[in-house]
């Protein structure tokens, strides 16, 4: 952790994370999420963890979300121009084009982490990813509830085929909204995480954040 920015290698796998910002296989890897990433492996608690890698896949949420409103307007033919006074006036514009309601296109943070999940995570891998970094997660998730949120199950079942895929990638970034919404906001009306009592549920909750984390820092080819 102490060679973080220090432009140091240290030997280890996680060396490839310590560069300043580079272009490799045509994706940035900013040192910002890098550190961000590294400081999730190296907490000490479940909460620190989930939020540490959260922080990875929310820093391009507003960009990937414009991206696939671009994409669909241009499959219909149209062009959607970015906005020079804020990004988010691109579901008004993507409305008009697409012949929808702005309400129905505009950011959420849902609609946001949906995006960057279907750019980055690699869905017909993700149930192998998750039982190499502890066993029997992939079943977790494709069984298992949550006692301090309300979270979808994810049918692995699903992932043969382009539209099982397209339905898996959504339940997997609302069950990860949920459990996150859960633990950052405490109100007395909806569902709330409880400190201590709750952080083995929530423990059990890490990998997939983690491996989506990991899916949007490394392409494919330089997974472990």
């Amino acid at each position: 952790m102490e060679a973080i920015g220090q432009g140091t290698a240290t030997g280890h796998t996680g060396d490839r994370l310590l560069v300043t910002p580079t272009v490799r296989a045509g994706q940035e890897i900013r040192e910002e999420l890098s550190q961000r990433y590294l400081r999730a492996m190296a907490a000490s608690d479940p909460f620190a963890a989930f939020m540490g890698y959260h922080q990875v896949l929310e820093y391009s949420m507003e960009e990937e979300w414009f991206q696939a409103l671009r994409r669909r307007v241009e499959s219909v033919g149209g062009v959607l121009e970015r906005p020079a006074d804020g990004i988010r006036k691109a579901a008004k514009l993507a409305a008009d084009a697409l012949g929808e309601r702005t309400e129905d296109l505009s950011f959420r943070e849902i609609r946001g982490l949906t995006a960057v999940l279907d750019r980055h995570l690699d869905i017909r891998a993700l149930a192998a990813d998750l039982d190499r970094y502890l066993s029997g997660a992939a079943d977790h998730f494709a069984t298992s509830t949550v006692p301090f949120a309300r979270v979808p199950h994810l049918d692995f079942g699903r992932a043969g085929d382009a539209a099982g895929r397209a339905v898996l990638t959504e339940l997997a970034a609302e069950r990860i909204y949920q459990v996150r919404c859960a633990i950052t906001h405490s109100k007395e009306s909806g569902d709330s995480y409880s400190p201590y009592t709750d952080e083995l549920a929530l423990g059990r909750e890490v990998p997939l954040v983690r491996i989506a984390a990991e899916h949007l820092l490394f392409p494919p080819d330089e997974r472990l």
